[in-house]
């Protein structure tokens, strides 16, 4: 049999077995890890023999890319399933943001609003004077204070937020502005809350200061004596203009400081999972 015949089916399997380790050591890159193989699968390729470890060597690699990936492959199926749900989810949370961030500029429009109103309930009380009756001076003060810190918590409610989404607060969109820590917004979840306190303190004192408006309105109604009936009558007067500062403020106060702490909630956990609004 001609030396051909023998020589070139062996230099063909020779430069077959090259590539595939060339191929499987630089491509994959399986075998970088282990000095052993990587020695034997050198020798192997500067040689052209096979040894026994560099024939160990082949056919782990062999399973490890062939046998292997074939026997235990995923379902391209299956793939696609796992990396729909990944996008579905990113979505999802994307969605969340969104919508969290549109419920919160909502809730800080209607924040402002509500501040407004009690302000100006705020500066037509401040023109009073005092009645001398002590349970409506305590109603009157405590809701009026209350209110005074609705809004300045209001405020600074609008304030961290516009910093927090880049704006200014004239709403224009200003890259240099510096956002708040958490630390300030927990700062002002820690003053809502002594907000609610006061809101609590003054309703409280509603029912006292009711029942004193209304004696002071009987007894001045039962007064015979002309300028003390005046007095009295004046006294009465000057109560039920507190109890009525004080039924207007109340409920705009109670929805204010319940929606500043759900506000204020909202953000705090969404900075605490890592999420911008």
């Amino acid at each position: 049999m001609p030396m051909g015949y023998v020589l070139l089916p062996s230099l063909a399997c020779l430069y077959v077995y090259r590539y595939i380790l060339w191929h499987i050591h630089i491509q994959r890159g399986l075998l970088r890890c282990s000095f052993l193989t990587d020695w034997a699968m050198r020798d192997a390729l500067k040689s052209g023999t096979s040894d026994r470890h560099s024939t160990h060597a082949f056919l782990y690699v062999c399973y490890n890319n062939l046998l292997k990936n074939f026997l235990f492959r995923v379902p391209i199926g299956t793939k696609l399933y796992y990396k729909m749900k990944k996008i579905i989810l990113v979505a999802i949370a994307l969605m969340s943001v969104v919508m969290v961030q549109a419920q919160t500029k909502d809730e800080i429009a209607n924040s402002q609003r509500r501040a407004q109103n009690l302000q100006t309930l705020c500066d037509e009380y401040s023109k009073k004077k005092e009645t001398g009756l002590g349970n409506v001076d305590g109603y009157g003060k405590s809701v009026y204070e209350a209110a005074l810190l609705a809004i300045a918590n209001s405020a600074q409610l609008e304030n961290l937020y516009k910093r927090q989404i880049g704006e200014t607060t004239d709403g224009v969109t200003d890259v240099t502005i510096k956002k708040p820590t958490l630390e300030e917004w927990i700062s002002l979840a820690t003053t809502i809350t002594g907000e609610g306190a006061a809101v609590k303190e003054a309703v409280d004192k509603v029912n006292g200061a009711a029942d004193e408006a209304k004696t002071q309105t009987e007894t001045a109604s039962k007064e015979k004596n002309p300028m003390k009936a005046v007095k009295l009558a004046k006294a009465a007067k000057a109560a039920a203009a507190v109890i009525e500062f004080g039924n207007a403020a109340t409920p705009i106060l109670l929805e204010e400081s319940a929606a500043q702490v759900k506000a204020v909630q909202q953000i705090i956990e969404t900075l605490k999972s890592g999420g911008n609004l």
